[in-house]
């Protein structure tokens, strides 16, 4: 079972992703502002350096389904966590990560805009 803390860290990400990407920012850019916003939050982020955390991403963005790029948020998102906040996770919490996350994020219905 994932820590509460962990759970928070999870959960301020989505709500910082969700509020950003509801705002109409594009996707790449509610990406950008959740992890520089969280920077402020979470100490462990303040070393992150955002564009280089999406670099392997940006030449795919483009050419996804949004159920790819959901899936994506949920792995950059999944990957902060387990690199970044808590290295410790084992396979199974790292499992109720994902399936936390995917019931934090945003909606796949409100990705077809």
């Amino acid at each position: 079972m994932i820590q509460n803390s962990d759970r928070e860290a999870t959960r301020s990400l989505c709500v910082s992703f969700n509020r950003y990407f509801k705002e109409g920012r594009s996707l790449k850019m509610s990406l950008l502002g959740m992890i520089d916003l969280s920077k402020k939050s979470l100490s462990q982020l303040r070393e992150v350096d955002s564009e280089k955390i999406l670099a392997p991403f940006n030449a795919q963005m483009k050419v996804m389904m949004p159920s790819e790029l959901r899936r994506m948020t949920i792995e950059i998102i999944s990957y902060l966590i387990v690199e970044h906040i808590n290295p410790k996770l084992d396979p199974v919490d790292k499992f109720e990560l994902g399936v936390y996350i995917d019931r934090e994020i945003i909606s796949l219905r409100d990705w077809s805009r």
